[in-house]
């Protein structure tokens, strides 16, 4: 199975109709479109996994810069240590962002201690680093739900370089 990060989602994209975007280029196993838990709004982006790596990287030729709702689709293999194939559908996803706006160098920063953090918190299995309104989002998967509890419960409200660090599950 291969992953496939899809951003730059509008607001009007379902889980639904990217399995019958993708179901065009390969066999779709699964769909994951998070959501904002308090709004329930999508958070623009998502993931799709394929059967195979030959249908991943396909999907990602054909289909980068279709436009749905006006809006061109930006693909990219989901990350993930060399040798591991991610599913970020079939396992919690951890969504990291910084608490506040600073400045650009705060900010990578954050990102570059957030990361260091991580490879010490659980075996990672996927991580996406992507944008939200300008500032840096992680999203990662532990290969253990431990790993994942462990992680959310020890970044969640941390500091990395003076920058907050926000934590929640998609």
């Amino acid at each position: 199975m291969a992953s496939v990060f899809v951003g730059n989602l509008s607001e009007r994209v379902t889980g639904a109709l990217l399995d019958e975007l993708f179901s065009h280029v390969g066999r779709v196993t699964r769909v994951h479109v998070p959501v904002d838990p308090l709004s329930g709004v999508p958070l623009g982006y998502g993931f799709v996994d394929l059967q195979t790596d030959e249908m991943a990287e396909y999907a990602i030729k054909v289909l980068t810069g279709v436009s749905l709702y006006s809006q061109k689709l930006v693909l990219r293999r989901a990350n993930a240590p060399e040798g591991l194939s991610p599913s970020f559908s079939s396992s919690p996803v951890l969504r990291l962002r910084p608490a506040t706006q600073t400045s650009e160098g705060a900010l990578r920063a954050w990102k570059d201690g957030v990361v260091r953090a991580l490879g010490l918190l659980g075996e990672v299995t996927g991580k996406v680093e992507l944008e939200e309104a300008g500032s840096p989002v992680i999203l990662v998967t532990h290969r253990t739900t431990a790993g994942h509890q462990e992680a959310a419960r020890r970044l969640s409200r941390q500091f990395f370089a003076g920058v907050e660090t926000l934590c929640d599950a998609v």
